[in-house]
């Protein structure tokens, strides 16, 4: 189309003034002008112009003036975050360098490598005397009120609209990041995509106190674990049993694959972490899909990576998070695709199944349509309570990230430890267990018809819990496993000081110091195997009616006695938590799976022992603290032989 003198060209015209005209006139030019042509044209002369301009800018940009822009954006970053961050009240004594600006950079970097040093200083300066106190805290976090162990019911008894678990897990995991399921989000894509009616908004007061009632249930996934983990625990026992025989003697050898005196060398940490997640998976994804090895890698690298993230962002000004976050989180989407790319046939024909059939019946026993493990009790729990939303193969697949990554770290970190613990102290102390583990095995009727574990034969084995136990409060790997955030608006005063938190502020309590307080443990820094097994054993037998000399002077235990005796008993146990004993949390927000690590530990411990002699290390390794968790010695190599005569 040619041009013309319409308001059009004169309109183009006016949008190039200022440029060399790209605009020819039809009077002096032998070629129709176009819109093309002038649009190319003005394209060239803006690059042009682009570039020149680049080319005068590079003149005065420098490597160091780079360097200087950074560091003032990321000061500017860390300032606005400080700002943002809630203020606890003077009163509140402080451990740490001190509260002014350069005392706060001077507490981020410290955090790195002091934060378990403050805490144990805080403990003994201020905890011993039922004082509170402020220990500083990643940079992208606000510092924290460590609560002493006199107010620990005070702190875990106000609800979750006030106090929440959830909330404080979500900032010290980076939840938004790392695992990748928002379930407001997806549960309001899911209503839109089928035309069902919209979600109120994100924090109303539908959403509070009745998780079952709400239409989103961030928790879902821990709320699936907490009602069918421990009702389908005791019937999955066997399988159990049979997958950590066959999981310790691939990580520790055979006679076939040993040298000619019948020794090999293995790393104790490769062969816990080879070990413990298809263990952990033949309850979450089911027997078939727990023995698929590079699942299993995966979500051992997913697992790592959760705790590279954390590090990672906790270091960075939560304004930031945006950007470093979604960058960081990039393996955690690959990785998580590559396992959703492997469950999602299995999680998509388990709701078909779940919903269209049902179970047959065989000799007047009803037989299962599937596995018992999470995917099976998400859908059964989804259908329900109406959520067809979590039915989704997505958000199982991304529910289940979560529980992986706690599981996998918490039963790799403790097995290793129990193992260090065992082979740096007293070798009759293997003995010890070796012997009961056979006593109970040899003297149990149904394990002996069976051939397997039952509940009441491992809660018969109280030296090896009372192994396990001890090492969780001798070898602890993190400084608290108890947080909680104030998500009250008006925040929270505390009664027994008067001090109070506003909205955002974190507490928690110091697992370290209470665990290795000698008020509370007699030698608390030393690794006493039998500690809790002793106070059982001696419990046990002043139940008893014995004929000894000091037993015929004393009147009979009445059955209260005998019941409170046994009572006692049950509270020594590894399951048990206390305000004394927090390897598993205390309160409603306890670990829920703390009976299968108690179980699966059990059996793991019960057969290497058994059936693998194992050299005492001579040392025990040295670990490291990095914020508030302890980096294990990864390289600890141990020589191990099979037993000539086994279990």
């Amino acid at each position: 189309m040619t041009t013309n003198t319409s308001t059009g060209q004169q309109s183009v015209l006016a949008a190039s003034h200022g440029l060399p005209s790209c605009w020819a006139s039809p009077s002096t030019s032998l070629v129709p002008v176009t819109y093309s042509s002038v649009a190319v044209c003005l394209l060239s002369r803006f690059c042009k112009s682009f570039f020149d301009s680049a080319a005068t800018l590079a003149v005065y940009i420098t490597a160091t003036r780079i360097i200087i822009a950074i560091f003032a954006f990321l000061v500017a970053a860390f300032l606005v975050d400080c700002a943002l961050k809630p203020r606890y009240p003077h009163s509140l004594p402080r451990v740490g360098y001190g509260d002014s600006l350069l005392a706060t950079l001077r507490n981020w970097l410290g955090y790195v490598f002091h934060f378990n040093e403050w805490v144990d200083e805080g403990y003994n300066k201020f905890s011993k005397h039922n004082r509170a106190f402020v220990v500083p805290s990643a940079a992208s976090r606000p510092q924290e009120i460590v609560v002493p162990r006199n107010q620990t019911a005070w702190m875990l008894d106000l609800p979750d609209h006030v106090l929440s678990a959830h909330a404080a897990h979500d900032d010290v995991l980076y939840t938004d990041y790392n695992f990748l399921f928002d379930a407001h989000s997806h549960t309001r894509a899911y209503a839109a995509k089928h035309g069902l009616p919209p979600l109120p908004p994100r924090g109303s007061a539908s959403e509070h106190h009745d998780r079952k009632q709400s239409p989103v249930d961030e928790d879902f996934h821990a709320r699936v674990i907490h009602r069918n983990l421990a009702r389908h625990l005791p019937g999955l026992l066997p399988a159990i049993e049979d997958k950590v025989m066959l999981a310790v003697d691939a990580a520790f050898g055979t006679d076939g694959d040993a040298g000619e005196d019948g020794w090999r060398t293995v790393t104790l940490w490769d062969a816990w972490i080879a070990m413990v997640p298809p263990i952990i998976n033949l309850l979450l994804v089911g027997p078939d899909a727990c023995q698929d090895a590079s699942l299993m890698s995966t979500y051992v690298k997913f697992a790592d990576t959760v705790v590279t993230n954390s590090f990672l962002l906790s270091m960075f000004p939560k304004s930031l998070h945006p950007l470093v976050g979604r960058l960081a989180s990039i393996p955690n989407r690959r990785l998580w695709r590559r396992t959703h790319n492997y469950l999602e046939p299995l999680i998509k024909e388990r709701v078909q199944r779940l919903m269209t059939e049902a179970p047959s019946t065989t000799a007047g026993k009803e037989t299962p349509l599937v596995s018992e493990d999470y995917i099976t009790w998400h859908i059964r729990m989804a259908l329900a309570e109406g959520r067809f939303a979590e039915l989704d193969p997505v958000a199982i697949s991304k529910r289940l990230l979560p529980i992986e990554f706690a599981a996998i770290h918490t039963t790799v970190i403790t097995g290793f430890f129990v193992m260090i613990d065992l082979l740096t102290s007293d070798p009759a102390f293997i003995q010890g267990i070796r012997e009961e583990v056979q006593s109970v095995r040899s003297s149990d009727p149904d394990v002996v018809a069976s051939g397997h574990w039952t509940k009441s034969s491992l809660a018969r084995l109280w030296r090896t819990d009372s192994a396990i136990r001890e090492s969780q409060r001798h070898s602890h790997f993190a400084t608290s496993l108890v947080k909680r955030k104030v998500i009250a608006p008006g925040g929270i005063t505390n009664a027994a000081e008067g001090w109070h938190v506003p909205y955002g502020g974190l507490l928690m309590l110091d697992l370290a110091g209470t665990h290795h307080d000698p008020d509370l443990y007699a030698n608390p820094d030393a690794y006493d195997a039998f500690r809790y097994a002793r106070q059982r054993e001696a419990l046990e037998s002043s139940a008893s009616h014995g004929d000894t000399t000091e037993k015929e002077h004393q009147p009979a235990k009445t059955a209260a006695q005998i019941t409170a005796d046994a009572m006692r008993g049950l509270k020594l146990g590894m399951v048990t938590t206390s305000d004394s004993h927090l390897a598993f949390g205390h309160g409603r927000h306890a670990c829920p799976g703390r009976f299968f690590v108690a179980h699966k530990l059990k059996m793991f411990l019960a057969y290497l022992l058994t059936n693998y002699d194992i050299k005492p290390l001579e040392e025990r390794p040295k670990t490291m603290w990095v914020g508030q968790t302890i980096i294990p010695p990864l390289a600890v190599k141990v020589e191990v032989r099979r037993r000539k005569t086994q279990a």
